[in-house]
């Protein structure tokens, strides 16, 4: 079975094309908006991880660096 793998660099689209009853049925068609979603999930993994935030047990924390 073939994966789709987030981009490179993502961006953050906040629209996706709604499915229609015009819309085709075939596969393309969704993995377009599959692939829209993984990126805007590698987007803000991105963002999350170069702010030092991390995920522990399903929980959002911060690591702060002590400043002496």
């Amino acid at each position: 079975m073939a994966n789709l793998k987030a981009s490179d660099n993502p961006t953050f689209n906040t629209e996706m094309e709604a499915m229609e009853r015009t819309t085709p049925g075939h596969y393309s068609e969704w993995n377009k908006r599959h692939q829209q979603l993984l990126d805007n999930d590698q987007y803000l993994k991105d963002q999350k991880d170069d702010e030092g935030f991390s995920v522990v047990d399903g929980k959002l924390c911060v690591t702060y660096e002590r400043e002496d």
